[in-house]
This record gives C-alpha cells, sequence and structure tokens, in this order.
C-alpha cells in the first residue's frame, strides 16, 4: 500500500510532464523566498511557475475529512488573483482517459447545440462545452485526455496559441457563466450570443484541424 507521500509523488509525476510542456517550471515543496507571499505560512505542495497564471499545485487525498476546508483556505488566501490559480489534484482515485470523439459526432452535437439555442439557452451553452472540450481533446490529445475544467481548456487552447487573446478572453468570460450553471446557480440567464461565442471558436477549430494536412 502507497503512503501519502508515494501517493503525492505519483500523482505529481503525472501531472508534471503536461505543465513542463506548457512552459511551467515546476517547483515541488517549495520553500522560503520560493513560496510566494500572498500563501503566508502555507506550503503548497508544488508551484509551477512560467505562462500566466502561474499555478499553485495541492494535492489532496480523496476523501479526506479536511479536505473542503483546505480547498476554502487555499482559495481566500488567491482571492481574485489574476496572476495565480489554484490547481487541486486528487490522490487515491485513477484518472481514466476519455476516448476522442469523431469529427462527424462532434458536428452532430454542435448542429443538436445550435437547434436548442433560442428554445434551451442553457441547454445549449452546457452542449457547447462539451463539443468545446471534444474538439481540444483531438487537438491536443496528450493534455486534454483526462477530463479537464472549463478553466483549463482556455488555457491550453491560448497558451498553445490556438485561439487569439481576444478569444481566450471571450472565453474567460464564458467559463464564469458555465460554472456557476454546472454547479446549480439556476438564476443564470444566457443569450444566444454566449452560446454561439464557444460554438464558432469551438468549430473553428475543428475546421482548421480538417484543413491541416
Amino acid at each position: 500500500m502507497m503512503s501519502l507521500a508515494e501517493q503525492e509523488r505519483a500523482v505529481l509525476d503525472e501531472h508534471e510532464p503536461r505543465w513542463v510542456r506548457l512552459g511551467y517550471r515546476v517547483i515541488r515543496h517549495p520553500r522560503g523566498t520560493d513560496v510566494p507571499e500572498f500563501l503566508g505560512r502555507f506550503q503548497p505542495d508544488a508551484l509551477a511557475i512560467g505562462p500566466q497564471p502561474n499555478l499553485v499545485v495541492e494535492v489532496i487525498r480523496k476523501g479526506a475529512r479536511n479536505a473542503d476546508e483546505k480547498v476554502r483556505r487555499l482559495k481566500a488566501l488567491l482571492g481574485d488573483r489574476k496572476d495565480w490559480r489554484l490547481e487541486v489534484l486528487y490522490s487515491g482515485e485513477v484518472a481514466e482517459g476519455l476516448r476522442s470523439s469523431s469529427p462527424e459526432d462532434i458536428h452532430d452535437v454542435l448542429r443538436a447545440s445550435r437547434r436548442l439555442t433560442e428554445k434551451e439557452p442553457r441547454a445549449a451553452f452546457l452542449l457547447a462545452w462539451a463539443v468545446l472540450e471534444a474538439v481540444v481533446r483531438r487537438l491536443a490529445p496528450q493534455d486534454a485526455q483526462f477530463p479537464q475544467s472549463a478553466g483549463r481548456l482556455v488555457e491550453l487552447l491560448a497558451s498553445g496559441g490556438y485561439i487569439t487573446p481576444t478569444e481566450a478572453d471571450r472565453l474567460r468570460y464564458a467559463v464564469a457563466l458555465r460554472n456557476r450553471l454546472a454547479h446549480g446557480d439556476l438564476s443564470v440567464r444566457l443569450a444566444p450570443a454566449e452560446t454561439r461565442t464557444v460554438l464558432e471558436i469551438a468549430e473553428g477549430l475543428l475546421h482548421q484541424m480538417q484543413e491541416d494536412p
């Protein structure tokens, strides 16, 4: 049976290659001046320094009683900072890779989302994000083979140069709406244009892939 330290190391070993590919320098168990001042005495499991936002990485054992409290504390320390982002990884669970969807399946769901845009805007919006993740999984299979947060999808696209800075900003705004809706805030009201933003970017990336030799 793996010790907690071994589980943590295994999780970091799994994710570090992805961060390095994205241009980050990973510092495990940072101490002293390596730890940002805003974290105070908190010592994170790792930092990833590079393309902003930098990452504060914390590995949490699945099912740990203090897990939620630790995440809340870290989020409070980061506040509204734009130059740093919290990345929580869980040990004790095996992440399963997802298969890539075919272009035909992606187009089918894309069309379904468009049809729903006027009548069921919230359902259409969530489908649009599913389409975008499916496209990113085909575009960058090494980085997106496992389930990704909406924010991570945007950063993968932006750091890889797949979308323009303007498109990235539009998606970041949409991420906040998507997260509120996906986590049960049913008061979210969506305009059709917000769904079209996600779909148009996803469709453009899909066409770009199909045109590339």
